[in-house]
């Protein structure tokens, strides 16, 4: 009997072993399971391509106490379906962890189409402070997207919208469309 109840012991101290081992495994591989940026970090890992995979690495690292964050994710030859999984996962985030995204940009990125940036700028939060879309071959139709997005922007600080392919008197109105905001730096 003693026998009986020894190897039951040692059989469950190595299952209990084992399973520690594992979760601690998982653990490590999936350290973000309740992290904030779940969401936005699942999205950039599906995307599969490095600056993606940087910024998700980065947003893993963040405290999980933190209530803003940066996106930067310039010259990452990034689809409309990129940028379409990346504008859900940034609304969903805010949504459901109260984090809110200080800066965007993505900046160098002229594989996105015209309707990407269009459906990009529809969703994308009011209270941002600091956007780039630098050297995207955005033309004056998204330029007006643009204008009528900083409209409705609250705390904007800087906008960088140079090297795109906008009509003077769109880069007038873009520039005049932030006067709403005190010293916001609008570089177009």
């Amino acid at each position: 009997m003693k026998k009986r109840t020894f190897l039951k012991a040692v059989s469950l101290s190595l299952c209990l072993s084992f399973y520690l081992r594992v979760e601690k495994s998982v653990g490590q591989q999936y350290p973000n399971k309740e992290h904030p940026f779940n969401f936005l970090i699942n999205a950039l890992e599906s995307i599969e391509k490095s600056v993606c995979l940087n910024a998700a690495e980065e947003l893993t690292r963040k405290n999980r106490d933190s209530k803003t964050y940066d996106l930067h994710l310039r010259n990452a030859s990034l689809s409309r379906q990129d940028v379409n999984q990346i504008t859900a996962a940034i609304a969903k985030t805010e949504k459901q962890s109260a984090v809110r995204l200080s800066s965007l940009s993505l900046s160098y990125n002229p594989t996105i189409p015209a309707d990407g940036f269009i459906s990009m700028l529809n969703a994308l939060p009011t209270d941002i402070d600091e956007l780039g879309l630098v050297g995207c071959n955005l033309n004056d139709n998204v330029g007006r997207r643009l204008a009528k997005f900083l409209l409705r922007t609250t705390q904007l600080q800087m906008v960088c919208v140079e090297d795109n392919l906008f009509s003077a008197l769109l880069k007038q109105k873009i520039v005049h469309s932030t006067r709403h905001l005190l010293n916001c730096t609008v570089i177009v």
